[in-house]
């Protein structure tokens, strides 16, 4: 998280999980972002993030929305989006992951095929 903080990123995380159940898992985690709750699906729908195959989870989803509203970088997935993959759209460098799973291995790379490390 501090990668993010010295960057001025505001993290955001939307859960279908009951606030309640969000909220004490969040403390469990330690997490120190914000943790919003749809159970209803009100803006999972809105984004179009409703599992295909897990009706009662959401996809994962990665947005960058800029101050000024616009979407800078956008990632739905059957996967996790990684840190590494976050941070290199933050700092608007060219992000080239595959699509739904990869294995536990380097899954982001840069524009020239490494893998991707956060500076």
């Amino acid at each position: 998280m501090e990668e993010f903080k010295a960057r001025g990123v505001k993290v955001v995380t939307l859960s279908v999980d009951p606030p309640e159940t969000s909220a004490a898992w969040a403390e469990t985690k330690g997490f120190e972002f914000t943790l919003l709750s749809d159970p209803e699906y009100l803006n999972i729908r809105r984004w179009g993030l409703e599992n295909p195959d897990v009706g009662e989870l959401a996809l994962h989803a990665a947005y960058v929305i800029e101050q000024d509203g616009t979407i800078s970088y956008a990632k739905i997935a059957r996967r996790r989006v990684k840190p590494d993959e976050l941070l290199m759209a933050v700092d608007r460098r060219p992000v080239l992951c595959c699509a739904g799973s990869c294995g536990e291995g380097p899954v982001c790379k840069d524009e020239e095929g490494q893998p991707a490390q956060a500076d």
